[in-house]
């Protein structure tokens, strides 16, 4: 019986553990930020836009609680976003920038995969 329990809870540490890592942030990695919000500020007469923007963003760096992102690209929920005019400035705005990991969505594809296997190795 105490058998059974020891083994049962190894593979409840290792469930825990592949959870774990399955959304665990690393460098070069990619994620999303969905409805992140920017206020443009008119320079004719200081008037305030509120826009929505999803980004895509590449991780360049990880804190305990915070992820140093790089905007890859974006996209626009309005027209003003969407005025090609204001692709770099809104690009430009999330470069080497600190956020809250709460705002991300990891990307889970191949590249996330082969993180996680080569983790696994200790490499």
């Amino acid at each position: 019986m105490k058998l059974q329990i020891s083994e049962l809870n190894e593979k409840v540490k290792s469930e825990k553990n592949s959870k774990k890592n399955l959304v665990k942030f690393y460098i070069g990695a990619k994620a999303l930020l969905n409805d992140y919000g920017l206020t443009h500020t008119s320079t004719l007469n200081d008037k305030k836009t509120n826009i929505s923007i999803d980004y895509e963003v590449e991780i360049v760096d990880v804190s305990e609680n915070q992820i140093k992102v790089r905007a890859i690209d974006f996209k626009g929920n309005d027209s003003f976003s969407r005025d090609p005019k204001m692709r770099q400035a809104i690009l430009g705005f999330l470069q080497d920038t600190w956020i809250d990991k709460s705002f991300a969505e990891l990307v889970l594809d191949e590249s996330h995969n082969r993180q996680i296997k080569l983790e696994e190795l200790g490499i």
